[in-house]
């Protein structure tokens, strides 16, 4: 049993457990003693799982590593193990192989000898089928007529997003087999405390964490990218390399986009929209009236201190790169830039740090220069799980764009996200609205 499928466990124990609590409290009465005997039971159950997750992730972190020696050719990356290459195959021989199928049925004239084909069975690429999926969990390939399944390129993939778009690096990547459901138990326990009592007195009344869940579902993304007869027929032209760019800068540009700025309704929660949900949509931070920009760091202070000192040093601030150079440009009163490399009140003598908290720049969040924007976020965005369906899928599409002397492909990859720690630990600056 993998990691997932325990935490799948321990979130159904959690939810079965607070039922008890829900029941008594709707019914006016206190827990019986075969009720708390039960959830006594769950929760040593909760303990045995929390500790199978913790060993299951650090086998297939084994796993994953192993994979990754086994591998000739490619980055190194961290989620889920992957099938080795063959070695006999160099990257060369599969240039050709998918070279071969990505022109066939095209209408044009592919000599493709039996080598090929076979190589290209190897590698996934069975050249009647129209739709091929790249994974990082190898699965097997299908009947004839079906998808088939590769897994030489997805690693590349998945670092070359993270080259794109660095938030994807720094957020909670889940990736599944399957586009079920995927539940993540949240819990607050933050006003609770222990207290002193005598030797004969009795025990306070007890107050139980608040539990609620976090549902992450598997949107599906579709692109379409076209190449040129002539690219496919030049035997020079890197079709991998050129094909793995094409979707890694596209792939991180979307998740990107709903990672910081998805609105949660009919599409992925992004930290905008969930910070808006935390604060009952008031900004923790906003500028004075007639302030498009961040003219003075009293603001970026005060959105630090809004944030609850329990999650504060884990954070990171989100802003947009104008942002950014609005805050470069702020001067003292001796005309000296402020954000300088000696000064340790701004950046701590690191670059990448502000009063001590990392930043990182996405221009998927408002720009600076408007009214009624959100310009910054201060969360920790290791609390951001963005749920990944194992996969992208590409399906040839032989006549769609022949007259142009393309070929087209469709892309399709599905994802969701949501912020899943405490209201207390994320925080948000907007500018006025005039």
């Amino acid at each position: 049993m993998n990691s997932l499928e325990l935490r799948e466990q321990r979130a159904a124990l959690v939810t079965d457990s607070r039922k008890l609590y829900e029941r008594a409290e709707a019914e006016g009465r206190e827990l019986t003693s075969e009720e708390e005997e039960q959830w006594a039971t769950r929760m040593r159950d909760v303990d045995k799982l929390e500790n199978q997750i913790k060993a299951a992730e650090r086998k297939e972190k084994l796993e994953a590593l192993e994979s990754d020696m086994n591998r000739s050719q490619g980055r190194k990356v961290s989620p889920s193990a992957s099938a080795p290459i063959p070695k006999n195959h160099t990257k060369q021989e599969r240039n050709k192989a998918l070279k071969a199928w990505m022109a066939y049925g095209s209408g044009r004239d592919v000599s493709v000898s039996g080598d090929t084909i076979q190589r290209a069975n190897d590698l996934g690429y069975h050249l009647n089928n129209h739709t091929i999926t790249m994974r990082s969990i190898n699965t097997g390939t299908s009947t004839a007529g079906g998808n088939t399944t590769f897994t030489t390129t997805y690693p590349d993939l998945q670092t070359e997003m993270k080259y794109y778009s660095p938030i994807i690096g720094q957020v909670d990547v889940q990736v599944t087999s399957d586009g079920n459901n995927f539940t993540l138990p949240r819990g607050s326990d933050v006003a609770n405390t222990m207290s002193i009592i005598g030797q004969t007195s009795a025990s306070p009344t007890n107050v139980d964490p608040t539990f609620d869940k976090v549902t992450l579902g598997g949107y599906y993304f579709r692109t379409i990218v076209q190449v040129t007869y002539e690219m496919l027929e030049d035997a020079v032209f890197d079709v991998e390399s050129w094909l793995v760019s094409r979707l890694a800068e596209r792939g991180a540009r979307t998740l990107e986009k709903y990672i910081v700025s998805g609105t949660g309704s009919s599409q992925p929660t992004g930290l905008i929209a969930a910070c808006t949900s935390a604060d009952g949509g008031t900004p923790a931070v906003t500028l004075a009236a007639t302030h498009k920009n961040f003219y003075t760091f009293d603001d970026l202070m005060t959105l630090f201190s809004s944030v609850d000192l329990a999650y504060r040093p884990t954070n990171t601030l989100v802003l947009a790169d104008s942002s950014v150079w609005d805050l470069r440009r702020i001067k003292d009163g001796q005309n000296r830039y402020i954000w300088d490399v000696n000064n340790t009140l701004v950046q701590n003598m690191q670059p990448d740090k502000i009063a001590g908290f990392n930043y990182l720049i996405s221009n998927s969040i408002d720009a600076s220069g408007s009214f009624s924007k959100n310009i910054a976020v201060f969360a920790n965005l290791s609390r951001h799980v963005v749920r990944m369906v194992d996969g992208v899928k590409i399906t040839r599409l032989n006549e769609l764009y022949r007259a142009n002397g393309m070929i087209g492909f469709e892309v399709l990859m599905r994802f969701d996200c949501n912020y899943v720690g405490h209201a207390s630990s994320i925080a948000r600056a907007a500018t006025p609205a005039s």
